[in-house]
């Protein structure tokens, strides 16, 4: 039996209604995600321009510990990912995020 590869796409636009149960669920499950696929995440930037990124938390594509200094802070509203595109560590917002695209079964 072969696995093919589907795509999902999931918004979220209502996570400041979310009670404090329901926010730890959705980071969480954003945060195991991440490990374990490639994501592509469409977000609102501070300065309110959208923004689309390609990234991920998964160990194969991350880079060396020692090329980095990055060390990412310990904070609930926003997750440090890599950006797949610019190769640089990065991080978004969980209440600016609109839509998470990830693959299933593909690499």
């Amino acid at each position: 039996m072969s696995l093919e590869s589907k795509s999902k796409a999931l918004n979220f636009s209502n996570f400041g209604q979310l009670g404090d149960a329901e926010k730890k669920i959705y980071r969480d499950w954003i945060y195991e995600l991440l490990k374990s696929e490639v994501v592509n995440l469409t977000f609102v930037k501070k300065d309110g321009t959208i923004r689309e990124m390609k990234c991920t938390l998964m160990e194969s594509k991350l880079p060396p510990k020692k090329e980095t200094n990055y060390i990412p802070a310990e904070n609930f509203n926003s997750l440090p990912v890599f950006d797949l595109e610019k190769n640089e560590w990065r991080a978004f917002r969980y209440d600016s995020v609109t839509n998470i695209q990830f693959s299933i079964g593909a690499e």
